[in-house]
């Protein structure tokens, strides 16, 4: 598995969107010293070696997290008058 670019805004951008387990290439692994402790603390990151381990975690029967609930969105309750 090859190393990718951007890792911080890539991991932000899943943290912001909610998501919870994140999968990074494991040369990138060094990269998450940039990472907020917040984010870091937050995710569930798992390092890949190859991709035979994403395609056993994604298509794996067993749960890795719970999958996010949508949000409720707020400030829609005004009626007209």
């Amino acid at each position: 598995m090859l190393p990718i670019g951007g890792v911080r805004e890539k991991v932000l951008a899943a943290h912001r969107a909610g998501l919870k387990t994140v999968l990074l290439p494991e040369k990138n692994m060094k990269d998450l010293v940039e990472l907020p402790k917040t984010a870091r603390s937050e995710l569930k990151i798992i390092p890949i070696k190859h991709m035979d381990d994403v395609l056993a975690i994604a298509l794996s029967k067993e749960v890795t997290v719970e999958p996010p609930r949508p949000k409720k969105r707020g400030g829609d309750d005004s009626q007209d008058e």
